[in-house]
């Protein structure tokens, strides 16, 4: 049975796992529980030591998700705190029926959080940190976010609160990944609690059905610049459709031009007019390229631009996501396409695939034709539409190639007033999507379905099913072998 009060923080001294960790101070308490520094006595050295005291199935999962994350996330990057060890233990003095609490063992990050210092500075009058120690910690910042994103994770807590400052003052370590993303990049959580934090959050965390993306922590990124720089935090995203974001230069006029316009550009309400993506954030804040050409009338703007500033045209292509993954260029379709047919279908028939071509200025004009004349050669059927755009885009594109098994069908014996049911299996060998017609030559038999739709190594059972009642001259035990088309 779950105690009924909080129990209190473990004493320095008690050990834990077999005596393998000794607990020196409490750091802190949090959602969870406690958070202690402790040191492995196995390995000599000193780990933080998370331990949840809710015994609630929900928070423990929840609880167990934040050490799932980093364990995908440390071993790819010096820029997370590692995992050492996960274990389940009854607290000191437990009787042998109490509950065992849940434990994980992390790498000790030394120093404080931006939060913390940047209320020092303001609580002695020092104001906001510099722009350009702000620009190396943000860089540091973008390439943690570019692993994660890489690995389908989505941090959507980037505050200042959760970024360790070591000491020395120029290396951080991004923590506090509980709330974390594991999933498909746009679609509702597939992992991690819903939450917002006020002022980094962008609006569509916000969303009871929120679809968080990358996007999601660029907003976020933008909004801790815009705290570390001008020293206040941002105004929370819900309030600024009525209440403009005052510019951070109003409030910090040292600011240079090309900071603010990065931070604004970070922090725009609509996702799809922020920075695509972190490693697009890193290129402007290193100021290169210093230009963008247009990909409609080649105009160089600003690298800070949105639009062009002569033609009007997006400088950057709408984003377009097709089996789960960002597609960049034109030869990008084929393969997503393969991967998730509905999904090409679906951008094809919402049009987001002609607005994505669109976007791409003059290299998505051939495209475009190719999609209309598809649509004029197979005016009712999508999936020919889009096989015939990809066959443009990859002409050695090899063709759907039909298996069947078995094939012939096996001989079925025809009873007086008995049906039979008999399966065969359709298969797409080749590249492509199989759109293929099943028929059954004789007159007593039915097909379901008819239609079958395969992507490549993909198969698809139909029934064949005979039924000689409608026939008179049907004797008993005579023998059929179904005549079966495909085409």
């Amino acid at each position: 049975m779950p105690w009924s009060t909080p129990i209190p923080p473990l004493q320095p001294g008690t050990s834990l796992q077999r005596t393998r960790y000794t607990i020196e101070r409490v750091l802190g308490a949090g959602g969870f529980g406690y958070v202690y520094l402790a040191r492995d006595t196995k390995l000599n050295r000193q780990v933080a030591i998370k331990q949840c005291i809710d015994l609630d199935s929900e928070t423990v999962r929840q609880f167990g998700h934040e050490f799932a994350v980093l364990k995908m996330l440390a071993p790819q990057s010096s820029l997370f705190p590692k995992v050492y060890d996960e274990f389940a233990e009854q607290p000191p003095g437990a009787a042998p029926g109490d509950p065992k609490y849940e434990y994980g063992v992390m790498e000790f990050v030394p120093g404080k959080t931006l939060q913390a210092v940047l209320d020092e500075r303001v609580q002695h009058g020092q104001g906001p940190f510099g722009e350009a120690e702000v620009v190396g910690w943000m860089l540091q910042l973008l390439e943690a976010l570019e692993r994660a994103h890489s690995a389908n994770i989505i941090h959507r807590d980037i505050k200042p609160a959760n970024i360790m400052l070591l000491p020395g003052e120029t290396e951080i370590k991004v923590i506090d990944v509980g709330i974390a993303k594991i999933g498909k990049a746009g679609d509702i959580t597939q992992r991690g609690a819903a939450a917002a934090s006020p002022g980094f959050a962008p609006p569509e965390q916000y969303a009871q059905a929120g679809r968080t993306d990358r996007g999601t922590d660029i907003y976020a990124v933008g909004a801790t610049m815009y705290a570390l720089l001008t020293g206040a935090a941002p105004l929370e995203a819900p309030a600024r459709i009525n209440q403009p974001l005052p510019p951070p230069r109003q409030l910090n006029p040292l600011l240079t031009p090309l900071i603010e316009s990065v931070i604004l550009r970070a922090m725009e309400m609509d996702i799809t007019r922020r920075f695509p993506d972190a490693a697009e954030m890193r290129a402007a804040l290193q100021g290169k390229p210093s230009t963008l050409t247009c990909p409609n009338c080649r105009h160089l703007n600003s690298i800070t631009a949105v639009y062009c500033q002569k033609c009007g045209s997006p400088l950057y292509p709408m984003r377009l996501i097709i089996a789960d993954r960002q597609i960049t260029t034109i030869a990008d379709l084929p393969d997503a396409c393969d991967l998730d047919w509905n999904g090409g279908v679906n951008a094809l028939v919402s049009d987001k695939l002609c607005q994505w071509l669109r976007s791409l200025g003059e290299a998505g004009v051939p495209a475009l034709v190719a999609v209309t004349r598809a649509g004029t050669e197979h005016p009712k059927d999508l999936d020919l539409q889009l096989d015939t755009l990809l066959r443009y885009i990859r002409p050695e594109r090899l063709p759907p190639q039909l298996s069947v098994s078995p094939n012939p069908p096996a001989l079925i014996s025809m009873d007086k007033s008995i049906a039979h049911t008999v399966d065969i299996t359709i298969k797409n060998i080749g590249q492509g999507m199989l759109i293929a017609t099943v028929v059954a030559d004789l007159p007593f038999s039915l097909v379901g379905p008819t239609r079958v739709l395969c992507r490549f190594n993909e198969s698809q059972t139909v029934s064949l099913l005979f039924d000689d009642s409608v026939l008179t001259d049907v004797s008993v035990g005579q023998m059929y072998t179904p005549q079966v088309k495909v085409y």
